[in-house]
Formats: C-alpha cells, structure tokens, sequence
C-alpha cells in the first residue's frame, strides 16, 4: 500500500513566509513610483444645464440646480482627496474656484474635488441670488494635501473664462436667503463644502502620474 508523502513541516512554513513577503512587496504603499514629469492640468471643457461651453468660451445659461460641469485634463498628478497622499509626489486634489470677471477676484469658497470630471455645485460655495449675468472664469489648481499651490515646475494652474446666463424659470433660487445653501455643513480645507470623490487620475486605467 502507498503511503501518502508530507513535505517537511519546515517547508510548509517556508512556503507561508514567502508568500507573506510576496503579498507585502505586492502593496500599492510598498514602492513609491516617481513621476515621469512635471505635472500639468488644463480645463477641456465647461458644461451648463443649457449648453456647453469648450475652449471658445461660447455663452450658455445655468440650469436651475446651479451647477458647471468642469472636464480636466491632469498629467503626472496623482489624484488623492485631502489626507490620503502619505508620501507619494505630485499628490493632492484639484481646487476650483469661480473667478469674477475673466481674471478677477474668487467668488465665494473654492471646491476641491480627486477626479477630472468635477459638478461644481455653486449654491454650496457662495450666495448665487448675487450672480448677474457676465463674463466669468473657473480656475483650477493642483494643490497637496494641505492646500498649498504646487510649485516644483510644470503647470500647476488652469484658467478658462465663459459667459453664464442665469437660470430664467426656477420654482426658487437656491441660497436666496441669504447664506449658502450647505452653511455650516462644511468638510475639508477650510471649510471646503465638497470634496468630490473619485479616486485617481488615469490614462487607459493607469495611475494619475502616467499621464492624461
């Protein structure tokens, strides 16, 4: 009668041990990837409830949710919402911001979002019962995990100026009490209302740094 054979019970444990090392060395936190360049972010595309709006900056008219729909394209840039970056480089979300004017001042509170497809949700950030209709500009920047500008080189910030029309037939006017309509509910970077979820940039299914 055959006798079943049993590996030495030093193998077995080896064979635990590598594949312990194995699933550790297999970690997305275990080596840091550098960036193959310089990051980049430009705005592709402004879209509103009654049109769209590309690099011509064609006018079109909100629709009564007061939301702009802002496609980025982000190079070398891993996108991470607010805390999630530890130490990997070029790291950090994306903070919108509606300009006054082509080139003016920030209306309101800016918007921090870890995808390239962002809803910016302007009855969050400011009172839109004080918009009137106009030229204005979203500007968009890769900051890190504290908020702070990135300043190593490539280009960090992105600009695109539009006309908005104002909604002409809405029930009510969101914020037009006063005070936006999310006060007090805020999250993030100083009292940022969002931070869009949707984890990293990609190219083709691969990471943010890879390119866009």
């Amino acid at each position: 009668m055959k006798r079943t054979r049993h590996a030495p019970g030093y193998l077995g444990a080896g064979v635990v041990v590598f594949g312990i090392i194995a699933a550790c060395s297999s970690s997305p936190d275990a080596v840091v990837t550098p960036p193959g360049g310089p990051p980049s972010i430009g705005i592709t595309a402004i879209s509103l409830g009654h049109g769209a709006i590309g690099q011509g900056g064609d006018s079109s008219e909100l629709d009564c949710d007061y939301t702009i729909g802002v496609t980025l394209d982000v190079s070398f840039w891993t996108l991470r919402t607010p805390g999630l970056c530890d130490a990997t480089p070029q790291c950090g979300p994306v903070r919108l911001s509606l300009l006054d004017g082509t080139d003016g001042k920030a209306l309101g509170r800016a918007q921090y979002a870890a995808t390239t497809s962002v809803d910016l949700n302007l009855d969050k950030l400011l009172n839109v019962s004080t918009l009137s209709p106009g030229r204005y500009a979203i500007k968009a920047e890769l900051v890190d995990d504290v908020g702070t500008l990135f300043t190593g080189g490539g280009n960090s910030t992105a600009q695109q100026a539009f006309t908005l029309g104002l909604p002409r037939e809405c029930a009510e006017v969101p914020g037009a009490s006063g005070a936006p309509s999310n006060e007090g509910g805020a999250a993030g970077f100083g009292g940022v209302p969002d931070v869009a979820a949707g984890g990293q940039a990609t190219d083709g299914g691969s990471a943010g740094m890879s390119g866009a």
